[in-house]
């Protein structure tokens, strides 16, 4: 949800997705994870082991996070840092949808907001 929302800001600041430019150590572990997806679920067939792939799907989002935190999209220091950023978060967003699909969990596209209640 959290990168459908950066999607949706990016498009509206007119962002495109471009090649992948690694700066900083954060985008370095990030595309190393990223690289990890084929191994993943070749073990999972293998092993015939889900656990793998929800295992994978919990580090990936967290290196997302720490990618996220440290590595601005909106105010990148350039465009094409700006794009490559964003083609990283596309590509998080879509191996995760396709990872939970295949745990049987449905990705949500926006975050749920609580209504509050008045006492």
């Amino acid at each position: 949800a959290r990168i459908n929302s950066i999607m949706r800001k990016a498009q509206a600041a007119g962002i495109q997705a471009g090649d992948i430019i690694i700066t900083n150590r954060e985008e370095r572990d990030l595309a190393l994870k990223l690289a990890q997806l084929n191994n993943v679920v070749m073990r999972t067939h293998e092993e015939k082991e889900p656990s793998i792939i929800s295992d994978y799907v919990y580090t990936l989002a967290q290196t997302f996070s720490t990618f996220y935190n440290v590595s601005s999209i909106m105010n990148a220091e350039s465009a094409e840092l700006a794009a490559s950023r964003l083609k990283m978060s596309r590509l998080v967003r879509d191996i995760l949808v396709q990872l939970l699909y295949l745990l049987g969990i449905e990705a949500p596209e926006v975050m749920l907001k609580r209504k509050l209640e008045a006492a």
